[in-house]
């Protein structure tokens, strides 16, 4: 497979292949490499990589790789897609420089062992759609402001890394406001409030901020957010719901308010809902 000279598209995911990834430098034309779910395993080495300048989307996720991510794959100038979750890799992420991926929409890191900071840089590229970096070792402080940056981001997965978020961030007049975000999964991130920012996503689908130190009561704005299906605000300290009218027309299926400390009557439950949980309170 090394010899393909004039491979352009690969697809061998969901099959039960094992062993080590075999190099693909001699393949110039390659646009497309997806491998996802299967048990393939040992390090990506970056001469697997070097030279495919045409390479638009890599999926490798769901394997059993180890060892650290090849610099070369954020060097690459026409990738749009990125996609390692579900394996063993590890290590640190180094700062991604200004030249690196300049039309990179999609960045999943998700399920791995990535450690140390998460590099600032990470925001400044500017075409990024999804950003998923859940369940990792991350350490260290993420600024609101620095996701404010991301103008197209629509998915924003920073949960159970061991990561604090900084509430704070100006709300001044000429700063751009923040993207239409779709889905936010923030579980366990030291947030001692609900991000006021979400109040305005008129497009929000998925909400995950369980396992926070989130405090008060339960704000009714929430429950007006007209596109939202699944809400987890599991884990926390809300004390009430706040009175409100409800909005009837919530299409909410999913709704986990469990070990909180609501008190007094459960005051709204979603028409729609499929699964709702308000135990432990």
């Amino acid at each position: 497979m090394s010899e393909l000279t004039q491979l352009v598209y690969l697809d061998m995911s969901s099959n039960n292949l094992t062993g080590a990834l075999p190099s693909f430098n001699m393949s110039k034309n390659l646009t497309y490499l997806s491998l996802f779910l299967n048990h393939l395993s040992g390090d990506l080495p970056s001469s697997h990589f070097e030279g495919l300048k045409n390479l638009v989307s890599i999926d490798l996720g769901f394997n059993s790789f180890k060892g650290n991510m090849p610099s070369v794959l954020l060097k690459l100038p026409y990738l749009r897609e990125l996609k390692l979750p579900f394996n063993q890799l590890g290590g640190f992420l180094g700062e991604f420089d200004n030249a690196s991926s300049p039309v990179l929409e999609m960045l999943d890191l998700g399920s791995n062992n990535f450690e140390g900071h998460v590099p600032v840089s990470v925001f400044n590229l500017r075409t990024l759609r999804v950003i998923q970096l859940s369940s990792n070792k991350f350490n260290g402080t993420i600024q609101f402001d620095a996701i404010r940056r991301l103008h197209n981001l629509t998915v924003l997965g920073l949960s159970d890394i061991n990561l604090s978020i900084d509430e704070n961030f100006r709300d001044e007049h000429g700063l751009s406001p923040f993207p239409e975000i779709r889905n936010v999964m923030l579980a366990s991130c030291k947030l001692k409030r609900i991000p006021s920012f979400l109040r305005n996503m008129s497009k929000l689908l998925y909400i995950d901020l369980s396992g926070n130190e989130i405090e008060g009561p339960m704000p009714n704005w929430i429950w007006q957010l007209e596109s939202l299906v699944f809400l987890n605000l599991s884990k926390n300290s809300l004390t009430r719901f706040e009175e409100s009218i409800w909005n009837l027309n919530s299409i909410l299926y999913v709704v986990d308010l469990s070990f909180n400390q609501l008190q007094g009557p459960i005051s709204f439950i979603p028409k729609n809902a499929s699964y709702l949980d308000y135990s432990s309170n």
